[in-house]
């Protein structure tokens, strides 16, 4: 009988102490989930970025995932700037507008980072973006043209003659596929994955791998088209899934 009573009592005990160490590991858990990322900004890794939206014209501003309810129009916006602390190592990045400006990060960010991320932006916003603007102008007024040219052609009373599609033509078609694929992948679809894959495509798509990017669509799709001829029976599962096709060959090559 003694045995048995101080063998419950050491059970007992026992049982106690590891419920002590759950609740004390737990509730420091909970105090290092909830009150770190203030208390610690240093231990926890941030994803910041900015959103252009070239649909409504406007930037948002996103902050571990979740988009600010403030955003900025687009003739609004000047410029992002950095202001340093006073040892210069770290820093606060600000959206300036024409009328006020609003904080990018929600913590201190390392200095040099935060001005490699600073120039990137402003030069792609006043530069890429404006040159990129400028061809596609280039381009719809080069089809805008021939479009004219196709329906002066059809009010004549000569016969008609088949169209043959211009380079320019076949590009800026192509290129709004590409365009609408990716934004039905990032804005309207529930996939983590095609959100994701979108993403990635978004960034390519606006920056110098444009015109490649547009060029290997138009490649796919001409292998596609001989897939789809040949009949092969290897090649129907590929054939049925001609989206996620594309998008995986366009990441393979530019990622």
């Amino acid at each position: 009988l003694l045995i048995l009573y101080f063998g419950v009592n050491y059970m007992i005990e026992s049982m106690a102490i590891v419920a002590l160490v759950a609740g004390v590991v737990l509730n420091a858990y909970t105090l290092w989930k909830f009150c770190g990322e203030r208390l610690f900004p240093y231990y926890f890794r941030h994803q910041n970025d900015l959103i252009f939206d070239d649909d409504e014209k406007r930037i948002f501003i996103r902050w571990n995932g979740l988009i600010k309810a403030t955003s900025v129009s687009y003739s609004e916006f000047a410029r992002l700037y950095l202001e340093e602390t006073a040892t210069g190592k770290y820093g606060n990045v600000y959206l300036a507008t024409n009328a006020s400006h609003y904080r990018f990060n929600k913590f201190l960010c390392a200095a040099e980072d935060a001005k490699t991320f600073v120039a990137k932006v402003n030069d792609w916003y006043n530069i890429d973006r404006l040159e990129q603007k400028h061809k596609r102008y280039d381009n719809r007024i080069i089809l805008i043209n021939n479009r004219k040219h196709a329906n002066k052609q059809q009010l004549s009373k000569q016969p008609e003659q088949p169209h043959t599609p211009t380079e320019h033509e076949i590009y800026v078609q192509n290129e709004e596929e590409l365009s609408k694929l990716i934004k039905t992948l990032k804005y309207k679809s529930f996939s983590e994955q095609d959100i994701e894959n979108g993403s990635k495509l978004k960034q390519f798509f606006d920056s110098k791998y444009r015109t490649k990017m547009v060029e290997e669509y138009r490649c796919l799709k001409i292998e596609l088209e001989n897939k789809r001829m040949s009949g092969d029976d290897d090649d129907v599962l590929i054939l049925n899934n001609t989206r996620k096709y594309i998008v995986t060959a366009l990441l393979l090559k530019f990622e």
